[in-house]
Order: structure tokens, then sequence, then C-alpha cells
């Protein structure tokens, strides 16, 4: 199994010049995550057949360490056929307990992708 580094876009809350709410995100790299797509075909950006709202489910495993919440977060990949590829959180995951596992993967991440309605988290870290 080979491990990768995503990003973790983390929204930020803040006001503007007028007291009005905004939203910001930063990104968090995270490394030694395994990428676990789903049995069957995998909705990606150059899928000819993934249409306008189509969904993608997917799965990271996160390594041991990581245990910060990620509630209303996106993960971004490296591009697939030049085009971004985001993946909404689902939920908030936990980490399992430590004392019942072993490996070096300790939080299940379930994310969905939306081709039709990405979040607006800025420039791709992935771009230099």
């Amino acid at each position: 199994m080979k491990t990768t580094t995503v990003y973790v876009w983390r929204p930020t809350a803040g006001r503007d010049q007028w007291g009005q709410p905004t939203q910001a995100w930063q990104p968090e790299a995270v490394s030694g995550v395994l990428f676990a797509p789903p049995s069957g075909k995998l909705a990606t950006g150059d899928d000819e057949e993934m249409r306008a709202g189509d969904v993608g489910d997917i799965t990271f495993h996160f390594p041991r360490g990581f245990e910060a919440s990620l509630a209303g977060c996106s993960i971004e990949t490296e591009p697939v056929g030049g085009e971004r590829s985001l993946w909404d959180v689902l939920g908030d995951p936990v980490p399992y307990m430590a004392a019942n596992t072993p490996g070096q993967f300790t939080m299940q991440v379930h994310a969905t992708r939306r081709t039709a309605a990405q979040r607006n988290v800025g420039p791709s870290p992935w771009q230099p």
C-alpha cells in the first residue's frame, strides 16, 4: 500500500469591515494518508460518463496521530487529468480506540465528491 499527501481545507470564520460574517479556507497538508477508492468505478474528473451533479464516494484512512476535527472540511487530492479533486467530509470522523488499532491508520474518513458545485476553497496548493 502506498500512502499520499492530501490537503485538508478547513473553514475559518471571520468578519468583514462592516462586521458581516465571512468564511475563508485554510489548507493543511497531511501526509501518510491512504486513499481507498470504492469497489467498482470511481467517478473522477476525467470520466466522460460522469455528468454534472453526479456523486462519487471515497474513503480516506488517516494516519495515527491525526485527531483534528474534520467537520465541515474538504479534502483535496492530487489533480486527476488536470482537474482538482475536492471531496467533502461526511460528518465529523473520530479516531479508532488506540488499544484496538495496531496499524498505522487510526481514522476512517468518508467523503463525497460533487462535480457540479465544488466549494471555492482558493488556489490549489498543488500548483506552484
